[in-house]
């Protein structure tokens, strides 16, 4: 009876793969993090504020992102943009240059040293003719605040009396806002992305990339968003 047990007695299944090794190391810690975005000054005395760009592809999640910064610095939940509130929307729902400020947890009536400018979303054939021409206007300084970028008409120059723009009302970083839950860009949006960095490295300004809705791709990055780095669909997408 012992032989024909053996015979077919089940193995046990092996034990799991060990999980892989975080693709880029990062030191966890909000409140670190915080108090360094709430305290931050710019270190040029010609400037007054550090201007943060946002663009990006319809739906991809910039007016989310922006409330995002808001929520956490000032420690309640706010909507200071109205996001769309379909994510399969081919037209963009921003579509005037507003600039907002962040207001500090502590002290509701100071905001943060840095404003962040909300543009109109990349669509796929119907902006291509204007809206990457108006994204450079607005890095050079040139663009009025809640300009409407469909306008026929330019941006009223905006400048000082030397005949530029001032340091503190051009764009100082460029941030591009991806969704990590997107099938992929379509040509037309990749090719302006292209224009607008290029732009962004011949005027001199860094430009980032934030990837959003990473939480939907995995069910291990959901469960746990300090998975992020052990993604190797991730590691692959940021190539």
């Amino acid at each position: 009876m012992g032989i024909v047990q053996s015979l077919f007695h089940t193995p046990p299944p092996p034990p799991p793969p060990p999980p892989p090794p975080p693709w880029r190391e990062i030191k966890w810690g909000r409140e670190e993090n915080l108090e360094y975005v709430k305290t931050y000054k710019p270190t040029n005395a010609d400037v007054s504020k550090l201007r943060i760009m946002i663009y990006g592809p319809v739906g991809a999640g910039k007016s989310s992102f922006i409330n995002s910064i808001h929520t956490a610095v000032c420690g309640r939940p706010s909507n200071i943009v109205t996001p769309s509130s379909k994510t399969q929307d081919l037209l963009s729902f921003t579509t005037r240059y507003i600039t907002y400020r962040i207001k500090k947890k502590d002290q509701p009536k100071e905001f943060c040293e840095f404003v962040i400018n909300d543009t109109m979303g990349l669509e796929a054939g119907r902006n291509t003719a204007f809206l990457p021409e108006r994204l450079r206007t607005a890095m050079t300084g040139r663009m009025p605040d809640r300009y409407k970028f469909e306008d026929e008409n330019p941006p009223a120059e905006n400048e000082n009396e030397n005949g530029n723009a001032s340091l503190n009302d051009r764009v100082h970083v460029l941030v591009c806002v991806l969704s990590a839950n997107s099938a992929g860009l379509h040509p037309d949006i990749t090719e302006k992305i292209q224009r607008v960095r290029i732009c962004a490295r011949d005027l001199g300004i860094p430009h980032v990339a934030v990837i959003t809705n990473i939480d939907k791709i995995e069910e291990e990055i959901e469960k746990n968003v300090r998975n992020v780095y052990k993604s190797t669909l991730l590691h692959r997408r940021r190539h």
